[in-house]
């Protein structure tokens, strides 16, 4: 689980307010204890009782590992256990566990904002593991889960807006994140309208699939989406997007680029919208652009593979790619 930045909301404060401190410490040891008395660590291998979870003079109940010094809060506790990398993320974990388990619905996006100030930097994340539905979705563009795990693509359960749930994997609408270095774009594939299917924080300096590039390399593709950056890799290209189609990459970033790769060329969209952007970015950077014949019905390389298969889209690429370059 990731939080990208804490809200004040979710705090012990409120999740104390909604659960007793022995509901939560019983529910991730397991079993039920008595307070004051000694027992084996469950956090560690311990064949001695020498872990004890006492009142304190707050009403808190806390513990004390007396064999490794630890001692703590229930949320300390939590994020221990469950090998969590901050307080911040035993907090969301305890609220999707137990809290939001117990509300049994969805916060809709109106009352949420009603009572908290969110911006796209507010939100947090729960990963969930790769499913048969995930496999069958990328699957269809040539995309495995090896390559989903190589450029950091996972699905995910909840999105949050502080400690409310803003959006939830179902079958219907699966949803994903896309972890470019310290942020996230989350994308639903499935959703119809761009408020519901993309969700993040990315900005111009961050590119999709720049976090896997060679030092080095003979040919760079410039391409419109992750999707289509991944769909490239499974045919041995090396490719990058900017943070969203209309977002045009620093000029400092492509010199860079420039030094690195013999040659870099454009793969956007065969659309208006795909056309109106890498002209642009021709027109400033002077680099070659290429796009699929507007006849075959298909406006990216991830719809071509989905339309025609593995074979065509491999005979495809080589004839629009000019030195047909990739790396092996």
């Amino acid at each position: 689980m990731y939080i990208i930045k804490q809200h004040p909301i979710l705090s012990y404060k409120y999740i104390h307010s909604l659960i007793s401190d022995y509901d939560i410490y019983t529910h991730y040891l397991g079993y039920n204890f008595k307070v004051g008395e000694a027992f084996n660590s469950p956090l560690r291998k311990d064949n001695n009782p020498s872990f004890s979870i006492f009142k304190s003079k707050r009403g808190e109940l806390l513990y004390k590992d007396f064999g490794s010094g630890e001692t703590g809060n229930v949320i300390s506790f939590v994020q221990i256990k469950m090998n969590l990398p901050n307080y911040q993320s035993a907090l969301v974990q305890i609220y999707c566990d137990l809290i939001w388990n117990k509300k049994g619905k969805v916060e809709g996006v109106k009352e949420v904002t009603k009572q908290i100030k969110t911006t796209k930097a507010d939100i947090g994340i729960k990963r969930q593991n790769f499913t048969q539905i995930d496999y069958n979705y990328w699957n269809q563009y040539g995309i495995t889960l090896k390559i989903l795990k190589h450029f950091d693509v996972y699905p995910i359960k909840y999105v949050f807006k502080g400690p409310y749930i803003h959006w939830e994997y179902t079958k219907d609408s699966p949803m994903y994140a896309y972890k470019v270095y310290d942020k996230f774009k989350i994308y639903r594939p499935l959703e119809t309208s761009n408020k519901s299917k993309w969700y993040g924080s990315l900005t111009r300096e961050y590119l999709q699939g720049y976090k896997q590039l060679l030092n080095k390399g003979d040919l760079l593709i410039i391409t419109k989406s992750m999707k289509d950056v991944m769909c490239l890799y499974s045919f041995g290209y090396i490719a990058i997007a900017p943070s969203s189609e209309s977002t045009l990459i620093p000029e400092n970033i492509i010199n860079n680029l420039k030094k690195r790769f013999n040659n870099i060329i454009l793969f956007y969209d065969n659309d208006e919208s795909g056309k109106l952007y890498s002209d642009r970015m021709s027109k400033k950077y002077e680099l070659n652009k290429i796009e699929i014949p507007i006849e075959e019905k298909a406006k990216d390389i991830s719809d071509y593979y989905k339309l025609y298969g593995k074979q065509n889209s491999k005979e495809l690429l080589g004839k629009l790619i000019p030195s047909n370059e990739k790396e092996e």
